[in-house]
């Protein structure tokens, strides 16, 4: 069962009124054991339903009594107090929970972005050390994110005339969980394949590519994994 399952289809209410099926409560039972979170969602709801549950009693009661000869007693008044209390605060802390989830998502989202710039940046120091100025040209790829082709590409390549080889430099933890890597142009033909990539010893492993194949344009550098794609980087050559 999924966390957010639980609050969609309302488990913690219906688990304290006993309004669940026999399987949906064995399978909240089990998620219940190890999440602090609906433990005090529970928590919350049990006392809700108690003090509801003590309100309609007393209200039945005075349904039977004529209304001159009602009277309110102090822990009557302080149970109906706190269930409204507690109806009223729940939207509130359930927008404060999703907002900080939210929050917590954008932040984790952005450290990533910084660590990929960084990352980036370490390569083009690394390989500038390490490669000559008459060396092939070298250009280190950034990670393409949100999984479409739109947008302009981070890296601009520009292929020298006396150049027979161009060195794309991508991370080296990226070229780990891959098997292949395929060279599509921007008309999605496959212009270029590697199928055993190098492991490399440093943060980036370069992948020789002939300048023959490349013509002014788009290009998605894509890196292979048993069934999945472990990274994308998109350039254009001028």
């Amino acid at each position: 069962m999924l966390h957010a399952d639980t609050n969609d289809r309302q488990f913690h209410e219906r688990y304290v009124m006993n309004r669940l099926s026999e399987a949906e409560r064995d399978q909240f039972e089990q998620h219940l054991a190890g999440c602090s979170e609906c433990q005090a969602a529970v928590e919350t709801a049990g006392r809700m339903a108690w003090a509801l549950g003590e309100v309609r009693q007393e209200f039945a009661v005075r349904r039977a009594t004529p209304f001159w000869r009602r009277r309110f007693t102090a822990w009557q008044a302080a149970a109906l107090a706190a269930a409204c209390f507690v109806v009223a605060l729940a939207p509130g802390l359930m927008w404060y929970r999703d907002a900080a989830r939210a929050h917590s998502v954008q932040a984790a989202l952005q450290a990533d972005a910084s660590g990929d710039r960084g990352r980036v940046a370490a390569l083009e120091s690394e390989l500038s050390l390490s490669h000559g100025p008459d060396a092939m040209p070298i250009y280190p790829l950034e990670t393409m994110r949100g999984g479409g082709d739109t947008g302009e590409p981070v890296t601009q390549v520009a292929i020298p005339g006396n150049s027979t080889s161009v060195l794309l430099a991508v991370p080296r933890d990226v070229v780990l969980h891959s098997s292949k890597a395929e060279l599509r142009d921007a008309a999605g033909r496959i212009v270029w394949s590697l199928a055993a990539l190098p492991p490399g010893e440093s943060e980036s492993v370069g992948l020789a590519i002939p300048a023959s194949v490349f013509a002014p344009g788009r290009y998605v550098l894509t890196l292979l994994g048993d069934g999945h794609t472990a990274g994308r980087f998109a350039f254009s050559v001028k």
